[in-house]
């Protein structure tokens, strides 16, 4: 073999490896980055037609930044009713359904999305369908969207239209007051209200018939009385704190005729209470005073204040420091 052609299968054979080499280099796929996403529902029980709470979070535990991160929806059930989010833009509801675009993801990083759903009217549940991705695109639909993607996993919101039930998670001031059934019958003898005494937290009241269901902590610490039992659950039954300790709940109790029994009035008509976890209790029997009169806030809760609202109901409003269950006395 003569050196000039020597020479010159030394080139093809380079360049060919040069080329299997690039062809390599651009077929290789890249590894998905490490984030970590969890997606909590915040309102395990929820009155048809309310507000159900939910909250996703990611974590970057990768070395690199993730250039563009977005939360988009998946066909929920429900609607947007509200969100927020620790850093980028969410759309605003009436925009159509859940689109953040939360910009880069840096190492250790993390972001978290808190967004409501109005739930439907007559299911049984909700499930929030979203998912974290690098496009802000669904898959499907000739999208074409190749990016990396962490799908939401969520258990379906339990729904009830139960006329002794309310519940919602309390996504703004104008949702505060959270009750069941107000409206006095026969066939509804008792309601429940409260008054949540912040946003973003889960609130439920239910009135229960201790006699009808298998005995649990409320029904045993509340066998003696009259009535339906209120259950009063404000802040998902963990008491809410402020600077200067237990916040004031305030919880309003209605009894219709047929549940009080002859010879009580607003003189002797009293509140026993379980509470911290059940394993505590308090009877209420102290009126409240305010000062001055308009103060919405008595000034020696716990206390109660007994109203006769005709026809032989009454209406007690509960001021007490606890979650737990309520019945007259």
């Amino acid at each position: 073999m003569t050196g000039k052609l020597s020479r010159r299968l030394a080139t093809v054979a380079t360049t060919a490896l040069l080329g299997t080499m690039l062809l390599g280099v651009g077929t290789a796929t890249a590894a998905v980055p490490v984030l970590h996403a969890t997606f909590d529902v915040l309102s395990p029980i929820v009155k048809n037609g309310d507000i159900a709470g939910f909250r996703a979070s990611i974590t970057n535990n990768d070395t690199s930044t993730v250039s563009q991160l977005f939360l988009i929806d998946k066909l929920s059930d429900g609607t947007l009713f509200s969100v927020t989010t620790t850093q980028g833009k969410c759309n605003a509801p009436t925009a159509g359904p859940l689109y953040c675009a939360l910009g880069q993801l840096k190492p250790t990083k993390s972001v978290t999305v808190v967004f409501t759903l109005t739930t439907l009217a007559s299911t049984t549940s909700d499930l929030a369908k979203v998912a974290f991705n690098t496009t802000g695109l669904g898959s499907g639909g000739g999208d074409n969207s190749h990016g990396d993607s962490w799908p939401s996993n969520f258990t379906s919101v339990a729904l009830t239209n139960s006329d002794d039930f309310g519940g919602r998670y309390v996504a703004n001031n104008d949702l505060k007051v959270v009750q069941n059934l107000q409206a006095l019958s026969n066939a509804n003898p008792h309601s429940t209200k409260t008054f949540a005494p912040i946003s973003g937290i889960y609130t439920t009241v239910e009135d229960v018939d201790c006699a009808t269901i298998p005995i649990d902590a409320i029904c045993a610490g509340l066998t003696t009385g009259f009535g339906q039992v209120s259950k009063v659950n404000v802040n998902n039954g963990v008491d809410v704190s402020g600077t200067a300790g237990p916040t004031l709940l305030h919880f309003t109790i209605q009894t219709f005729a047929s549940e009080v029994p002859s010879g009580k009035n607003a003189n002797n008509i009293f509140v026993l209470h379980t509470y911290a976890g059940l394993g505590s209790s308090e009877t209420i029997t102290q009126a409240c005073t305010f000062s001055p009169k308009n103060n919405p806030v008595p000034a020696n809760a716990p206390c109660i204040a007994v109203l006769k609202v005709g026809g032989g109901s009454f209406q007690v409003d509960v001021w007490t420091f606890h979650n737990g269950g309520l019945r007259l006395q």
